[in-house]
């Protein structure tokens, strides 16, 4: 058992790594197996396609570690342990890097398949719990029921990496994440306050009238 999964996530970093090198199109399944020591019987044992290994790469169950989350949960504050468990997301898209993140868009538009969605996350019941204590200690102010605020937060997490990956990684993809979830939850918390703009500068927004 520890050898098939170890032979399986060696096939994957090498596929990864060639993915990077040399583009997703160039790389070939004869490749792969040659990198990686393995002969095709054994790549199709875990995977049909080099299509399959992308995704694997992508799946929750490969972004989100145990050890992590346990790492991030010893934290005290609410706010910044569903901070740093959401940044994980854009972080693993950030190491896969903006080619092998549009691959994955594309692979989900082929396969007509979302592999993001609100109730597949891995760690939604954590992140509900966060959620709610961070609302009970006034880190979030919005008046959204949680369940609702939970799938807002997945979309504008999913738009931010799709904005990213179609800007050719234009901006910083953790920086904004962070930034966009803190104007979401509206955290009046002096950690993660938002600097406001200095007087007399244009914003682009009129005042609220009366």
């Amino acid at each position: 058992m520890t050898t098939r999964l170890s032979k399986k996530d060696e096939i994957l970093a090498c596929a990864v790594e060639l993915f990077q090198k040399q583009g997703f199109d160039a790389v070939t399944l004869d490749r792969i197996c040659e990198k990686a020591g393995v002969t095709k019987t054994t790549f199709y044992y875990y995977y049909q396609t080099k299509e399959d290994v992308l995704l694997d790469y992508f799946s929750l169950e490969n972004i989100y570690s145990g050890d992590e989350l346990l790492s991030i949960l010893a934290s005290g504050d609410y706010l910044d342990q569903l901070i740093r468990i959401n940044l994980i997301y854009t972080k693993h898209m950030t190491r896969g890097g903006v080619e092998l993140t549009r691959e994955l868009l594309r692979i989900n538009l082929k396969k007509k398949r979302i592999s993001f969605s609100p109730g597949k996350l891995y760690p939604r019941d954590t992140l509900l719990t966060l959620m709610w204590h961070a609302k009970e200690k006034g880190q979030i102010q919005s008046p959204i029921p949680l369940e609702a605020l939970y799938e807002s937060m997945i979309y504008l997490l999913d738009g931010i990496c799709f904005v990213w990956a179609m800007g050719n990684g234009e901006f910083d993809i953790i920086e904004k994440s962070k930034e966009q979830l803190l104007l979401f939850f509206q955290s009046g918390d002096a950690e993660y306050s938002i600097k406001k703009p200095p007087k007399g500068a244009k914003t682009g927004r009129k005042p609220p009238h009366g």
